[in-house]
């Protein structure tokens, strides 16, 4: 696939997951359940990416990019989609945590964060008695132009989440966590602390594989 440097309205999808034992023992089937899961969406997707909580080895993520929210619709239509998605399902244990977002960001910005050697999810949820559109929105706008200049950062897309309003979600690819802990606690510091001043935050990192040649 070609990917664009023009912005496009992609819609990742995010799933944190507990592994069950069978996985653990086995793990190269889920890698090839997703695959499998790749080629069948390959006209509906960009790619799926994968991998380990880097804080906590028990916990995994896998990232669905999808060319837009209708081609995950149309995806989940199909008739063969139960017996595509229930292998995946049987690989975790317990509850799921899944989010859905829309961004409208070139697909290579969005490829060159989920494969970078560190990738943090961002999950900004802004407090009640505040406005989303003029004041997170422009602060996250922000944030990302200040992340364009910083040294480590790799690329950096933000959405809004599709199931809370109140939610938006970031990816940002680092070469490493030195490089992010720099930039929050120097270029980044002030933006970020008015950021946590009218949100809750929640951030994750995750080493990722991709099932996207680049």
């Amino acid at each position: 696939m070609t990917f664009s440097l023009v912005p496009e309205t992609l819609a990742p999808e995010i799933i944190w997951w507990t592994p069950s034992s069978a996985t653990l023992a086995r793990p190269s089937d889920f890698r090839e359940d997703a695959a499998t899961w790749r080629d069948a969406g390959k006209e509906t997707m960009v790619g799926t990416f994968h991998g380990a909580e880097l804080d906590n080895q028990n916990s995994r993520v896998i990232v669905t990019v999808w060319k837009s929210l209708a081609h995950h619709q149309e995806f989940m239509s199909q008739e063969a989609y139960a017996d595509l998605v229930l292998p995946l399902l049987e690989a975790m244990k317990g509850p799921y945590d899944v989010h859905q977002v829309i961004m409208k960001v070139p697909s290579l910005d969005l490829v060159y964060a989920l494969s970078a050697p560190v990738t943090q999810f961002i999950y900004v949820t802004m407090r009640p008695g505040h406005g989303i559109n003029d004041e997170l929105v422009p602060l996250i706008e922000k944030l990302q132009k200040g992340l364009e200049g910083v040294a480590g950062c790799i690329a950096s897309s933000w959405g809004p989440s599709t199931e809370k309003e109140a939610l938006q979600i970031g990816i940002v690819g680092w070469r490493s966590i030195l490089d992010r802990n720099y930039a929050v606690n120097g270029p980044l510091f002030g933006i970020v602390h008015r950021i946590r001043e009218l949100s809750d935050v929640e951030i994750r990192y995750a080493s990722l594989v991709s099932d996207t040649m680049i």
